[in-house]
């Protein structure tokens, strides 16, 4: 009798497992599109990013729609969709303090703001705390950390 139940109960665990792989996205795709300045993949990462179920996923996207805001014609457009990536991934910052990688995150999009966006406040405040935590960070986003400080214009190896 306890077998349909334990069938149905691991079809329903293996389907939901399913679900969340392939729901997600890859952070690695994020620093490369932001590094590369590539919109075509940011734009693909935005709808996978918006389908995930992931718990980044506020950090990730609020990043994704800052750097995607340079690629839209209209300034205004440009203005309004930064600064609702910048609310979302400063509210991200907020609620998580020890998701470093959202650090990370703001600190590639502050590197590549204009001036005249003034979101530049955090860089030195983010690569101590990065720096300090750095052994914390997933071994993946310390790669991507590693060969981003190769190019960033205030992060060091």
């Amino acid at each position: 009798m306890n077998y349909p139940i334990k069938k149905h109960y691991f079809i329903t665990t293996f389907l939901l497992l399913c679900l969340i792989y392939f729901s997600s996205f890859s952070k690695k795709e994020v620093y490369n599109a932001i590094k590369n300045k590539n919109n075509t993949q940011i734009e693909s990462l935005l709808i996978q990013i918006q389908k995930s179920n992931s718990l980044d996923k506020e950090a990730y996207y609020a990043a994704s729609l800052m750097f995607h805001a340079q690629f839209l014609k209209e300034p205004k457009s440009r203005l309004e969709q930064f600064k609702k990536g910048k609310n979302l991934l400063e509210n991200a910052i907020l609620k998580n303090e020890a998701a470093y990688e959202y650090r990370f995150l703001r600190l590639m999009i502050q590197e590549h703001a204009p001036a005249i966006l003034k979101y530049n406040n955090n860089i030195e405040e983010d690569i101590k705390v990065i720096k300090n935590n750095f052994t914390k960070i997933p071994e993946n986003i310390q790669k991507c950390i590693e060969d981003y400080a190769k190019i960033s214009k205030n992060l060091k190896p």
